[in-house]
């Protein structure tokens, strides 16, 4: 018999630590992360750290039904820049469909 399948996405919480970043600060993106079923990774995009605005992907691994993930970002882009940070959290029942996401879109200043 097949258990049904896992239909409640897992919940995201995240936050970037700076709210006006500035060329060569150091920011950090934290995302608390919970599911019923057990989670699996982590994986934070951004288009600043490559070149011509290419997405970046770092993946992590989380465990349990309840845990932090984050990553810490330098950033490389010049004043008036804006720069999309996401964060997704997949859990162990599902592939990328079942993620759930956060984005921030910041403007760098000074």
């Amino acid at each position: 018999m097949q258990a049904p399948p896992d239909t409640i996405l897992p919940r995201i919480n995240a936050s970037l630590d700076v709210t006006s970043p500035i060329k060569n600060q150091l920011v950090n993106l934290t995302a608390n992360i919970t599911d019923e079923s057990g989670l699996s990774f982590c994986q934070f995009i951004d288009n600043q750290s490559l070149p011509n605005g290419a997405k970046q992907f770092i993946n992590k691994t989380v465990a349990g039904t309840d845990d932090r993930c984050s990553q810490n970002y330098t950033i490389a882009l010049p004043i008036g820049s804006v720069i999309n940070f996401t964060v997704i959290v997949n859990d162990t029942s599902t592939a990328v469909a079942g993620g759930m996401l956060q984005s921030f879109g910041k403007q760098c200043d000074y």
